[in-house]
């Protein structure tokens, strides 16, 4: 059940992700009424990273949008790239403790934002990727439990074959025991 509502989760993060990517991509190389300052080797990268997300390539991807966010000239394609780093990133994590160090990245993100509302807001996903990490969490400590568990029911069987064996030699004493005290009576003593 948990493995099954974290697939879920991890699916529809994706999806969130992913037509928020495309929603940034559209908006920054479609705006044609403003202008626009970004680089134009930065935007090719920032163009070649996002084609990459696109394809699915995310550890490709995210090697060109952490660059971008290092080193771009322009703040807004070094804050582009932190949010696509941020998604990859996420996409990309596999266990909680990485994911919750791309969480980070992405309220690092978040808190750099200007809070308006005139366009899409990625934060929206806040809180559902704020659940993700604590199912992550949970998934993590199943894990550990279910491991331990394993460890304790073969120490279980481990004791009921000791107990076992003791059972059986306290048999065999106890016949010993009656046989010495049938000979004993038969001799007469």
């Amino acid at each position: 059940m948990l493995q099954t509502g974290f697939v879920f989760f991890r699916r529809m993060t994706v999806l969130l992700l992913v037509f928020g990517m495309q929603g940034c991509l559209h908006e920054m190389l479609l705006t044609q009424d403003r202008p626009i300052s970004l680089h134009e080797a930065d935007l090719q990268t920032l163009r070649s990273a996002h084609e990459a997300f696109q394809k699915g390539e995310f550890g490709k991807a995210a090697k060109k949008f952490e660059s971008l966010s290092q080193e771009a000239e322009d703040r807004d394609v070094r804050h582009r790239a932190l949010y696509a780093l941020a998604c990859a990133r996420l996409i990309l994590s596999e266990n909680p403790d990485t994911f919750k160090t791309s969480f980070s990245l992405w309220e690092t993100w978040a808190g750099d934002v200007a809070p308006d509302s005139e366009t899409e807001d990625p934060r929206m996903l806040t809180p559902l990727l704020q659940q993700m990490v604590l199912l992550k969490v949970m998934e993590k400590e199943n894990r550990r439990l279910k491991t331990r568990m394993g460890y304790l029911k073969r120490e279980n069987l481990r004791l009921d074959e000791q107990i076992e064996t003791l059972e059986t030699i306290h048999q065999d004493i106890q016949e010993k025991k009656k046989g010495i005290f049938l000979h004993k009576e038969e001799v007469g003593e």
